[in-house]
């Protein structure tokens, strides 16, 4: 009886001696049925006296054997210190687990710190950019250094063959096609074009790469694209990368059709006039959206490509902002009479005007 006296039952024992619910326990401690007044740490601890008393009361209505079964299934009654200990063990592993997020954020922050510690930056590995065609993520504007991300890939141009000062090149598409006489008649120097309907972003940049490696590009380009697909930024930069050094590039933009929903062109010219910017020591922007806006005369049925006139009007335009890279013998002769080469039919039908050796393969497929 003193041993009783000294014993106790948590709640969770005491329903699996009893056999009875976590409420129904309570209940019973509210009914004056089970001793629960003593607490230790928040737990509330009940009197094995009462629980002993409580099963004996319910014998009679329970089937035989049942009483071996609740006292062999449950646990015997602890000390106070050995309740306590039981209940706490779920906290103790909630602590360490607390614990191990704590020192996780604490790395965390010392790893984004770390630059910043004299050294630091010798030991965190250097980030590297993509250059995918995707609807891509924030891109990092600037550098430790202070300086654009866009200037410093101008100071390190590619190894590449350079042409004579003064040449011009143009690469575009099909708009671009429509305006090859104009355009050489404008632009004396125009040592060379390469244009294709249909042509993406990508295959532009892969011909100025490939053309630029083997001394096919003047230090001044006109590059026209973006009437076929998206001209995402991370591709814009890749082209800047592929032009590093060049003295100018012109960048035309696309006009903007009427009647057709959602065209390419919104958002490809938003993406060229916002990259422009960032390359302001040789990137030029020619507006030819907002040149030929209110100018139906100088496009066909599709709004997109040119006529006559309108191959004049966007000669001239890209021809004013050459300036004085567009006049004659501003540049050494190019290494051979030029000619005109051209390949496909239809939608990717191109043209290639130069020196021979330049044109008899196209860029393109």
């Amino acid at each position: 009886m003193e041993g009783e006296e000294r014993s106790f039952y948590s709640v969770l024992q005491t329903s699996r001696v009893l056999g009875l619910s976590l409420e129904e326990v309570h209940e019973l401690i509210n009914k004056g049925e089970l001793e629960a007044s003593y607490e230790e740490a928040g737990l509330r601890l009940i009197r094995a006296r009462s629980v002993h008393a409580c099963l004996k009361g319910s014998r009679s209505s329970r089937p035989q054997g049942s009483d071996e079964a609740a006292v062999t299934s449950g646990a015997t009654p602890t000390s106070v210190s050995e309740v306590g200990h039981e209940e706490n063990r779920g906290f103790d592993f909630e602590l360490l687990v607390l614990l191990i997020i704590a020192m996780m954020t604490l790395l965390a922050a010392a790893y984004t710190l770390l630059p910043a510690l004299p050294g630091g930056e010798s030991v965190r590995p250097k980030e590297t950019a993509s250059t995918g065609a995707a609807t891509g993520g924030a891109r990092s504007e600037e550098t430790t250094a202070g300086t654009s991300t866009a200037d410093q890939e101008e100071t390190t141009p590619p190894a590449a063959t350079s042409a004579p000062t003064g040449w011009v090149s143009a690469v575009g598409d099909s708009v671009m096609l429509g305006a090859v006489d104009a355009l050489q008649q404008e632009i004396p120097n125009l040592a060379l074009v390469d244009v294709q309907g249909s042509r993406q972003p990508p295959a532009a940049i892969d011909i100025l790469r490939r053309r630029r490696a083997v001394g096919q590009l003047g230090d001044v380009v006109v590059v026209h694209v973006g009437n076929n697909g998206p001209f995402v930024a991370e591709q814009f930069d890749e082209m800047m990368r592929a032009l590093a050094g060049m003295r100018k590039v012109l960048v035309v933009n696309a006009t903007v059709p009427a009647g057709v929903p959602d065209p390419i062109a919104v958002p490809n010219n938003a993406v060229l006039a916002a990259e422009v910017r960032r390359y302001p020591k040789n990137a030029v922007l020619v507006d030819w959206q907002a040149e030929s806006a209110g100018h139906p005369e100088f496009f066909g049925e599709d709004g997109v490509h040119l006529t006559s006139q309108g191959a004049q009007a966007y000669a001239d335009l890209i021809a004013a902002h050459l300036g004085d890279d567009a006049a004659e013998g501003s540049a050494a002769p190019p290494p051979s009479s030029r000619e005109r080469i051209s390949w496909g039919e239809g939608g990717t039908f191109g043209e290639c005007v130069g020196p021979s050796s330049w044109c008899n393969v196209p860029a393109t497929p």
